[in-house]
């Protein structure tokens, strides 16, 4: 009898706590969005466009490819090791505001990074890709010798993974991109 009340108060109070705990993660995970989108540059360079940041502004640059399920934002605290470099941090083809277009092979990419140096004004870099951002360092240092001072490689993948790898990954991969939904909330290129 005086059960009745109680269990439909406790439901209330888990249904009201949940409701609160979706609208704070929301609201959190747009801050996040805004924050991120906020802190970089868009340009248009070579017939598509690239997200990059820029800390410093004298040589030795340090040009960091980063690794997958990121933007600028992890090439931009990876160049904060390279201890009195300035750092260029660019968004990979298809990560936060760089479109696909701007890299669907590491070769194309690596146009775009040239691209992006020649808007920048900068003549050479140390090349630096890390896991899936080695491909298109790789194949900037191929195509742009002249301009690459050095090349640093960290766990670097080299070649893309066989079809079942990527079967298996790209789902995976794609379920945890929070900021693929969120981009053309906040900030339209």
């Amino acid at each position: 009898m005086f059960m009745l009340p109680a269990v439909t108060a406790a439901a209330f109070l888990v249904g009201a706590g949940t409701a609160w705990l979706a609208r704070t993660y929301q609201y959190e995970m747009r801050a996040a969005a805004v924050r991120q989108l906020t802190g970089s540059r868009f340009v248009n360079v070579a017939e598509t466009s690239i997200e990059y940041v820029q800390q410093g502004d004298k040589p030795p640059y340090v040009f960091v490819s980063h690794q997958a399920m990121g933007g600028y934002d992890q090439g931009q605290a990876i160049g904060r090791l390279y201890k009195g470099c300035s750092a260029i941090a660019p968004s990979r083809a298809g990560y936060l505001r760089t479109p696909l277009d701007a890299g669907c092979t590491p070769e194309t990419m690596a146009d775009t990074f040239a691209a992006l140096l020649d808007y920048l004004n900068v003549p050479s870099v140390i090349m630096a890709g890390y896991s899936a951002g080695a491909m298109a360092a790789l194949a900037f240092a191929m195509r742009y010798p002249e301009r690459c001072r050095a090349l640093v490689l960290g766990n670097g993948i080299t070649r893309t993974p066989p079809p079942y790898v990527m079967d298996f990954l790209a789902p995976i991969a794609l379920a945890n991109r929070w900021d693929a939904h969120l981009v053309g909330l906040f900030v339209q290129p």
